[in-house]
């Protein structure tokens, strides 16, 4: 079926409940992949006012190998360092060396020790064991909140964000096969 010139240009209505990282990422991602659409962005509170903005934004490329998640373990860690390159915005994204430190009594100092190497050098050593577990090429952390905000930013800059309603979703509904309206207050 052709659409008449006027249904052409209209761009299509995308509604995403949640303002999260998922529901930021998928209104980003969908932004770099569809031209004319128009995202409304549902968030009851703020967006990552939850888990998306208190998380600790710890990043590990192979912490999941040999686990069914390993293929997009690896994937979401490449993707963030990507990320890092082109949002429009610093959300503090950083790779970092990851070392595992305990506090044992018994433990006394000694020149050998890890502790006084230079990846936990805020350590002072005393009855704590140090243990390196990663390097800076496989590991790294970011800022949850501003990374959330970022890609809302990047989304906006695509000009694909229509609206940001601070509500809760009602109801959806559908009327043909091609098309919805979503009640939010």
């Amino acid at each position: 079926k052709k659409m008449s010139d006027s249904q052409a240009k209209q761009p299509r209505q995308v509604v995403i409940v949640g303002g999260g990282v998922m529901g930021c990422m998928i209104a980003y991602q969908l932004a770099l992949r569809e031209k004319d659409l128009s995202i409304t962005l549902i968030e009851r509170c703020a967006v990552a006012c939850a888990s998306s903005g208190r998380a600790g934004g710890f990043l590990a490329r192979d912490w999941c190998d040999s686990l069914p998640t390993e293929q997009l373990t690896r994937l979401s860690y490449q993707m963030h360092a990507e990320l890092a390159a082109v949002l429009p915005c610093s959300y503090d994204y950083r790779p970092v060396t990851t070392v595992e430190a305990n506090r044992d009594p018994r433990h006394s100092p000694s020149a050998s020790s890890s502790s006084s190497s230079s990846s936990a050098g805020w350590l002072d050593g005393e009855h704590v064991s140090v243990d390196p577990k990663a390097d800076s090429s496989t590991t790294a952390q970011l800022h949850p909140y501003k990374f959330t905000h970022a890609l809302l930013e990047a989304t906006r800059r695509l000009e694909a964000l229509r609206e940001l309603v601070h509500g809760t979703l009602h109801e959806v509904v559908f009327s043909g096969s091609a098309s919805a309206s979503a009640s939010a207050s």
